[in-house]
């Protein structure tokens, strides 16, 4: 072989190495393929519709698998692992590191939802008033009835001791509201929008606003959440999800207009409905995830053990940082 013809094949193989090298640094990365769990009918509706609908989850390289269902079976497929990342209240997953178990929260989604709804021809205007009030709510063992709780006794309130109770899902409890077999209900945005614009209901309050009233911050209820092996196995997918989410909910804040084009996925009836959830929606959406919104989450944690709605303080590493992932 002579020179030249040695020296045109070496050319060939630097030129078929540097096209090697540019195509494998340069494709795109695998996506981070992530089976989630959460509520239908809810803020996670919005948020994940939102997300998808604006390509943010595939900026952040996503690719999700969402599996929607009601709350007390998205925290039960969380907890069985049929799901990677599930929604669970703060108040769930405390109890369950108080058992050992290492489900975390690691990402932010929104505060409490929760609304005390009235019947107009009662007498009941603010949740100061509920003691004889005839109450129906969730489940005694659900984040929403803990939650009530909480705002109540802040407000020198025990719903156990002072309101007669008739537990129920959504569906019983708004019937027992609307038969007038109790004069308030606990309901949750975006539901209780098609009971507001009726002249038969007022609003009591929300959680969050009450709460917020009463101690200058906001009502923090409800995260993304993943087993710690998970989440060890797979930073960069964790991290990504809580960056969408962000970027999700920080946009729906600042374009609450936005929310309309939704209206049919979150079950609004009427236009009226619609306009309520746009205007109170935006301000329960999570818009960051760092010590503050930590330190909000320990400080309810720390007043339900102080008024024995939890029985002690789960330990710390319950929380995950951003800068743990």
């Amino acid at each position: 072989m002579d020179f030249k013809s040695l020296l045109k094949i070496l050319a060939l193989v630097a030129v078929l190495a540097v096209v090697s090298w540019v195509y494998y640094f340069s494709k795109p990365a695998e996506p981070y393929k992530i089976t989630v769990g959460a509520v239908g009918n809810s803020p996670h509706t919005l948020i994940y519709t939102a997300m998808v609908d604006m390509g943010i989850d595939k900026k952040h390289n996503l690719e999700l698998n969402l599996k929607y269902s009601s709350p007390g079976e998205v925290e039960r497929q969380a907890r069985d692992r049929e799901v990677d990342v599930g929604a669970s209240s703060l108040f769930s997953i405390a109890q369950d590191n108080l058992k050992g178990s290492k489900l975390r929260i690691f990402g932010p989604l929104f505060y409490s939802p929760n609304v005390l709804v009235a019947r107009t021809d009662s007498r009941f205007m603010t949740v100061g008033d509920l003691p004889g009030a005839k109450l129906a709510v969730p489940p005694k063992v659900s984040a929403a009835y803990a939650s009530l709780d909480l705002v109540a006794r802040k407000n020198g309130v025990s719903i156990e001791k002072e309101t007669i109770i008739r537990f129920g899902n959504l569906a019983e409890t708004a019937g027992l509201l609307t038969r007038g077999e109790v004069n308030v209900s606990l309901f949750s945005w975006p539901d209780v929008a098609n009971f507001l614009v009726s002249v038969e209901y007022r609003s009591l309050g929300g959680l969050s606003p009450l709460w917020t009233k009463s101690v200058s911050r906001p009502l923090s209820f409800i995260g993304l959440t993943a087993y710690q092996d998970w989440i060890g196995a797979n930073p960069k997918a964790a991290r990504a999800l809580v960056a969408a989410i962000i970027e999700t909910n920080n946009y729906l804040k600042k374009n609450p207009d936005a929310i309309a084009k939704y209206k049919e996925e979150l079950g609004l009836k009427s236009d009226a409905a619609l306009a309520l959830a746009v205007q109170n929606i935006p301000e329960l959406l999570m818009n960051s995830w760092d010590d503050k919104d930590v330190d909000d989450i320990r400080f309810v944690i720390g007043d339900m053990v102080k008024e024995g709605i939890l029985s002690s303080e789960p330990a710390d590493d319950y929380l995950v940082k951003l800068e743990q992932l």
